[in-house]
């Protein structure tokens, strides 16, 4: 859950140090006056992870350029889907875990006939109230990037983005679903309006359920009142969605077990945002696999705002780990033209 943050002003000067400072006291004594930028932002966030004897700052490096388009979109050039300073790993769905939905009838996407135009279209020709498509793992996750040759059109809101829990499906919460398969539907209603990923925060109540025999972690996109709103079916491109995964050479390796309690980004850029604001969310992959090992809490942060223009980032959070975990920060959106360059990173982690 976050707390707070603060975003300090674009300047280059002392005033941002000052900012930062603001959080826990004068820092006068430890931070330059001059200097550059990247000695005032480390400094400062030195001293922010050593003024309690409880808490350890831990670094997770300089990452480089931010690397995903601001779409979204898979690519193999960049690491499109999301993380920051590397690359992503994809996992085809297999045919059992991409499901289409037409009047209660379930058919693997890739085999997609009778009433649907061709293999793998997500709707029949005629969809109806209800229907949907499907994508699910045995493991949580967190992402998917889909690849399409053929892009929906919608003339309004056409489906709904849910997951399976106990008692049935659920929708995700405000704020919780990025969706970049949209310019700006980022909610899930017009969704696969070209390639791209669409992305979500873990939902605490998220469990295991069987449809058409397979049991897994689902999401779905179900057809809502106005079926006649979705004017083109999507159509996967001859394969199934993928799940967007980061490998643990890419991620950081957290070292002690306790409670995350901020995170800080700065950016190096000679040009700051100025289009779009950043959106972030750090991921415990660890956490995540095991699933049950902690809290719903645990396995993800809440979707955060950089706000454009800004040259720092700090967030207060509540994340537990424990020692070993591998943990990564994905982006979802980017400013498009201004991206964020040779980023210095780092969690303060509360031991227990």
């Amino acid at each position: 859950m976050v707390r707070g943050m603060m975003d300090p002003p674009p300047e280059v000067t002392q005033g941002e140090v000052d900012a930062l400072s603001a959080l826990i006291g004068d820092v006068s004594s430890v931070s330059p006056s001059g200097g550059t930028l990247s000695e005032k932002l480390e400094t400062t966030w030195s001293y922010l992870g050593s003024v309690s004897a409880r808490t350890v700052e831990w670094s997770m490096a300089v990452m480089g350029t931010w690397q995903v388009d601001a779409d979204g979109a898979r690519g193999a050039a960049t690491a499109q889907g999301g993380l920051v300073g590397g690359t992503v790993a994809y996992a085809t769905v297999p045919n059992a875990y991409a499901l289409c939905e037409d009047g209660g009838v379930f058919k693997q996407l890739s085999a997609a006939t009778g009433s649907y135009s061709a293999a793998y279209d997500v709707l029949p020709t005629v969809p109806a109230t209800n229907d949907a498509w499907y994508v699910g793992q045995a493991q949580r996750f967190c992402e998917v990037t889909n690849d399409l040759t053929t892009a929906g059109v919608y003339t309004n809101n056409g489906v709904i983005a849910e997951y399976s829990t106990a008692s049935g499906w659920s929708t995700f919460p405000a704020g919780s679903f990025v969706d970049n398969t949209h310019t700006s539907q980022k909610t899930g209603e017009r969704s696969l309006s070209r390639t791209g990923t669409y992305f979500f925060r873990p939902p605490n109540d998220w469990v295991q359920k069987t449809v058409n025999g397979t049991s897994a972690y689902w999401v779905r996109f179900r057809v809502g009142g106005a079926p006649a709103n979705i004017t083109t079916i999507p159509r996967y491109n001859s394969k199934n969605p993928e799940i967007v995964t980061v490998p643990d050479a890419n991620a950081c390796r957290i070292g002690l077990s306790g409670t995350v309690q901020w995170i800080r980004f700065g950016n190096r850029a000679g040009t700051l945002s100025s289009a779009n604001d950043y959106k972030v969310c750090l991921i415990n992959w660890t956490a995540l696999a095991a699933g049950g090992r902690l809290s719903g809490t645990d396995y993800a942060s809440d979707i955060l705002t950089w706000t454009k223009g800004n040259r720092a980032f700090i967030a207060s959070l509540t994340m537990g780990v424990v020692a070993g975990d591998y943990l990564s920060v994905m982006m979802l959106q980017e400013d498009g033209t201004n991206e964020v360059v040779d980023c210095p990173a780092s969690l303060t982690i509360e031991p227990t």
